[in-house]
């Protein structure tokens, strides 16, 4: 999976977004038909997690309430100290499209992204903070844009 950022102007605001495969090319012929195609592909969400227990189960809810259902949700727990990961587990008892990988030292969020990035099964990322709260179309807006 190779990441390219490209910036598009899209109602005289310029945007960098990345694109994946073919995906981008497809955009720029205009080549309508793989609209439908993106659409299905899975988005991994990678959120690193660093003692965020106030806040993380508005974030779980909020991607939980996602009108794109094709998704996977990867909390990095960055060796939290609070109740973060037991959090996190009570939420993946009843949807399974969230990962949990536990690190065994604090690293830091850009490690833990990186590590999140590594285990991502979807075609697209999306990367997000544990305190992000989302607009329930954040998802599908941003696959329906590519």
């Amino acid at each position: 999976m190779i990441l390219v950022g490209m910036p598009i102007k899209y109602n005289c605001i310029e945007l960098n977004i990345a694109i994946f495969g073919r995906a981008k090319e497809n955009l720029w012929r205009g080549n309508k038909s793989e609209w439908g195609i993106i659409m299905e592909e899975m988005v991994s969400i990678v959120i690193p997690v660093y003692n965020a227990s106030k806040y993380i189960k508005y974030t779980i809810e909020s991607i939980n309430r996602q009108t794109y259902k094709n998704y996977e949700a990867i909390f990095i727990d960055d060796f939290s100290t609070d109740d973060s990961l037991e959090i996190i587990k009570e939420y993946q008892k009843s949807n399974n499209r969230i990962k949990i990988i536990k690190l065994k030292r604090h690293r830091g969020a850009s490690i833990a992204r990186n590590i999140g990035m590594r285990k991502a099964q979807g075609r697209y990322l999306s990367f997000i903070d544990a305190d992000d709260i989302l607009m329930k179309n954040k998802i599908e807006m941003q696959v329906r844009f590519m």
